[in-house]
């Protein structure tokens, strides 16, 4: 599997970029935050099917 890195806004209490291997492994918050960060074909470049799903997207 690949690591993939999400910007965490200012606010969080956590460091800026959170690593995560699966979508599984975020919270509904983090999915949110990924979804606006970046565009959906970043998106479709770094996630599977399955992943594109469980974030809402179309496969």
């Amino acid at each position: 599997m690949h690591e993939t890195h999400l910007p965490v806004s200012d606010q969080s209490p956590r460091a800026m970029c959170h690593h995560y291997t699966t979508i599984d492994e975020l919270t509904e918050s983090e999915r949110r935050e990924l979804l606006d960060e970046h565009d959906e074909d970043e998106l479709r470049e770094e996630h599977t099917d399955e992943e594109l799903v469980k974030l809402g997207l179309e496969a």
